[in-house]
């Protein structure tokens, strides 16, 4: 079949807010976590296969963080589809579980792929299952498809500013890593007084933060649809 729906268990906002069961959209059918747009795998090998496409593993099970990876990313392209027309033309892999043993803290998109660790359980923690990051890597490939920012320089503040920035908005919350991070609320907020020229410093992250945060202030003052 194709364009049909799945069941699994998930955190819709992280593992602090409770487990759901929700439905994975446009899958094609084979009994994989595969759609139109994503293909979800794990460098562990897993097999994860259900004829029925439903798809409910223990939290304690690794699988359980593919039907995770599908749908908050699903949920987030749906999101700048419906508010924005834009969209990707070409799918998109997802490779979980990156590292020794599937633990690391790699949180990263290149050419068509996502790539993204369990976190070390010192600075990230459950990193698959924060939809900020989810979302954060998934938007990368948006903005690579329209405007190929680098990852480097001026341009790679932007592209991480941009990442965030929309981030946020699906989410409808400017605190990014807040349900993975282990060293303190939240790895880093829209919700900042940095400024530009003032509070520049090398690196991509904090200066992309002056990019997000100044949109989000708009966002305040005139709303998200605008």
């Amino acid at each position: 079949w194709d364009g049909v729906d799945g069941r699994a268990a998930v955190f819709p906002r992280g593992p602090k807010h409770g487990l759901q069961e929700e439905t994975l959209r446009d899958l094609v059918g084979d009994g994989t976590i595969t759609g139109r747009l994503l293909h979800v795998v794990s460098a562990l090998d897993l097999r994860v296969w259900s004829p029925q496409l439903m798809f409910f593993f223990p939290e304690s099970d690794p699988r359980f963080d593919l039907g995770q990876a599908y749908f908050t990313i699903d949920q987030g392209y749906r999101w700048l589809r419906d508010k924005l027309g834009v969209g990707l033309d070409h799918p998109i892999s997802v490779r979980l579980h990156v590292g020794e043993n599937g633990v690391s803290n790699a949180a990263f998109y290149h050419q068509n792929t996502i790539y993204l660790g369990t976190g070390d359980g010192e600075t990230y923690k459950d990193m698959i299952r924060d939809p900020s990051i989810l979302t954060h890597e998934s938007v990368h490939a948006l903005i690579d498809a329209y405007v190929g920012l680098p990852s480097e320089g001026e341009g790679g503040g932007f592209n991480e500013g941009f990442a965030d920035l929309f981030t946020a908005l699906i989410l409808e919350n400017p605190r990014m890593g807040e349900a993975s991070y282990q060293k303190g609320p939240y790895r880093r907020t829209l919700e900042n007084n940095l400024k530009a020229y003032r509070d520049f410093v090398p690196g991509v992250y904090q200066n992309g933060s002056i990019v997000g945060a100044t949109f989000w202030d708009m966002k305040k003052d005139f709303g998200t649809e605008l």
